[in-house]
């Protein structure tokens, strides 16, 4: 028998080798998955038809954003202060200039 040290390192190799094995099985079945419905001309015809769909979207709701958008409204323009007047022009004795 191995002393404990080793045999929670040897346990741990383990461990990780079985971990990176599915790792790579579960990667090799997706794999042949992918290829095999590549190879379907069904999904291919499929795939297609939604990549067709996709593209119109885009171009249809390019279109309604550029071609519909309301226009901004304008800000209000900034009030110009107005001349002040003086004591004399506003009992109607001196009437501003201008």
């Amino acid at each position: 028998m191995a002393p404990a040290e080793l045999q929670i390192g040897l346990d741990r190799l383990v461990i990780v080798a079985l971990e990176e094995f599915t790792r790579g099985r579960k990667a090799q079945i997706f794999e042949k998955a992918m290829a095999k419905m590549a190879a379907d001309p069904a999904i291919t015809a499929e795939c297609a038809a939604i990549a067709v769909c996709r593209r119109l979207r885009s171009i249809l709701q390019r279109a309604v954003v550029v071609n519909f958008r309301p226009s901004p409204r304008r800000a209000p323009a900034p009030e110009q202060p107005r001349p002040r007047r003086s004591a004399l022009s506003r009992r109607g004795g001196l009437s501003p200039p201008g």
